[in-house]
């Protein structure tokens, strides 16, 4: 189990520092247009986002195949399977809506309305790295032949929305389903370490957690990674030590609608 926590862990810090490259390029480039109107700031974010963030998620997608092909080695998943990328590529559409939204820090008056909008696309483009390794993995689970989910792995300290989606555990077998609010039905919920299907869930509830859609996803900033669960294997045990640890925090604060429950979760735990 050692073994896998490492190749976790060490996926995780890779795309951090693959993020942390995309920040650092969009300050470059912010830097350069320091001043200048906010229409044509805006316009020049427009054009050059996808150039300057789709070499990061096409990183961040390679990165992510491999590591799924490392951790099934090291679990010993039967059989031979080469991971696919599934590149998701910044849409100009996509980059309209994220530009125009985030120059709008500079029109307050602030301090430092460029740090803002520093801030704002950040965590944007953090978003799109990420959900592109994320797409990565929820992909190549459809597609492997063996009995195998995946699961949020929130870094630890997580906000109280990403705490409580960790709760649903190894749930997880399409994008319809990944991120989502769990239904009601039972606490009981994913699959067993053999690979068994528990009552409720995704599967069996009906209703979502208070007043949520159940294809709710990720967030801007969010740190959630995604975890393949191939069952009967050590990476099994791993993600129902993670999902007992979320479940049980959500159990301190169950009731109410999502907004009074995710108050609750960080009045409770101390956390955002």
């Amino acid at each position: 189990m050692a073994d896998e926590r490492a190749l976790i862990e060490q996926y995780r810090q890779d795309l951090f520092h693959l993020t942390n490259m995309a920040r650092k390029d969009l300050a470059d480039f912010l830097y350069q247009v320091k001043g200048l109107p906010v229409a044509q700031v805006r316009d020049l974010l427009i054009q050059v986002m996808p150039d300057l963030v789709n070499p990061y998620l096409s990183a961040s997608g390679e990165l992510s195949a491999t590591w799924y092909e490392d951790l099934r080695s090291a679990v010993g998943a039967r059989g031979q399977f080469y991971a696919q990328t599934d590149t998701r590529w910044v849409q100009q559409s996509q980059a309209n809506a994220v530009s125009r939204w985030a120059v709008g820090a500079l029109t307050q008056d602030i301090d430092d309305p460029n740090a803002l909008l520093l801030s704002k696309l950040g965590g944007a483009v953090q978003r799109m790295v990420l959900d592109s390794a994320r797409g990565v993995v929820e992909g190549n689970v459809v597609r492997d032949p063996v009995r195998v989910g995946y699961q949020r792995m929130p870094r630890p300290g997580c906000c109280a929305f990403c705490g409580m989606l960790a709760s649903r555990g190894a749930v997880y077998r399409s994008s319809e389903s990944a991120g989502g609010v769990v239904g009601r039905g039972s606490t009981r919920t994913g699959f067993s370490a053999s690979g068994k299907r528990l009552a409720g869930g995704i599967g069996q509830g009906i209703k979502a957690r208070g007043q949520m859609n159940l294809g709710d996803r990720y967030h801007d900033d969010c740190h959630c990674i995604v975890m393949p669960v191939f069952f009967g294997t050590p990476l099994a045990e791993i993600a129902n030590i993670e999902q007992k640890k979320y479940l049980g925090m959500y159990s301190d604060v169950a009731g109410g609608t999502t907004k009074e429950i995710l108050a609750s979760w960080r009045l409770e735990h101390g956390t955002n």
